[in-house]
């Protein structure tokens, strides 16, 4: 093991000077994969060490001084405190599930524990957007609308613990509503999974999305988890997701619905602000 590791770190110097992109694909190559994945930290750590010890200067223009300026505003706001609460860091066993799902044509979620739904429907400029190449600037991603609803639920799940009545808290939590509610969010997207527990992506679109989706997340305290089900097994989500016949009203699609699952007649049908549709609004 000495040996390996000496040689390693003699590989690693002979590559110093070479970018950072060649160095890790020569390493990647040489080495094992578990021995790669284990001195990756240490040369993640160096590498940090190294620009933190540089004295390089650079211009900062004006779009780039203003986002700056943004993040050391952000961070450093008082209304915004950053700690993390340990109700939402500690895995624990859910006490209320929700359900999501998306398609070309809409998007739909629910609660059967706070007991409600919704369904939206794309606009046309989002259809189109869907079919159009993926090298488009103005392609849309059937993931980023995925994660729409992903972010609707979420919006859904705040409302209904905000707006809980003395009756559904006694019915629903009779030892009394949780300091930090534990949700698990049932998705079958894995991109859109992936987005919310790590809360972070490489799509520019994503990341607009994970403004908003993290927003919502510091505006209530519950620990949300997302996690993935098999798309025949999310039935009820998709049938939301999938009117047959756009030009319904929302009353015969409200109808339609409940012949489907009867037991969401009685629920409470959640619909988005103006302001949060704007918001997600490509």
């Amino acid at each position: 093991l000495r040996s390996l590791l000496l040689s390693i770190w003699g590989l690693h110097a002979r590559l110093h000077a070479r970018r950072e992109p060649a160095r890790e694909a020569e390493l990647r190559q040489v080495l094992p994969s578990s021995i790669y994945s284990r001195i990756k930290s240490i040369l993640s750590r160096e590498k940090a060490a190294f620009i933190w010890a540089r004295r390089l200067t650079m211009q900062l223009d004006e779009p780039l001084r203003h986002a700056l300026d943004h993040i050391r505003h952000y961070v450093s706001s008082t209304d915004r405190p950053w700690e993390a609460k340990i109700g939402t860091l500690i895995p624990r066993d859910p006490q209320v599930e929700a359900f999501g799902d998306a398609s070309e044509i809409g998007g739909g979620g629910y609660c059967a524990g706070l007991q409600f739904w919704f369904d939206v429907l794309w606009s046309p400029q989002v259809q189109t957007a869907m079919q159009l190449p993926p090298t488009s600037p103005d392609y849309i991603h059937i993931n980023m609308l995925e994660f729409v609803v992903v972010i609707l639920v979420l919006a859904a799940l705040i409302v209904a613990f905000q707006t809980l009545t003395p009756v559904e808290l006694a019915t629903w939590f009779p030892e009394g509503l949780p300091a930090i509610p534990v949700i698990r969010e049932w998705c079958d997207n894995t991109s859109a999974v992936s987005w919310a527990n790590k809360v972070t992506t490489g799509s520019p679109h994503g990341q607009k999305l994970l403004g908003i989706y993290s927003e919502l997340l510091r505006s209530f305290d519950l620990s949300l988890r997302s996690d993935h089900i098999a798309g025949e097994r999310n039935v009820a989500a998709d049938f939301l997701s999938r009117p047959t016949n756009c030009a319904l009203s929302h009353a015969a699609r409200a109808e339609q619905i409940f012949q489907s699952h009867p037991s969401m007649r009685t629920w409470r049908i959640f619909l988005p602000s103006p302001e949060l549709l704007q918001l997600i609004t490509f």
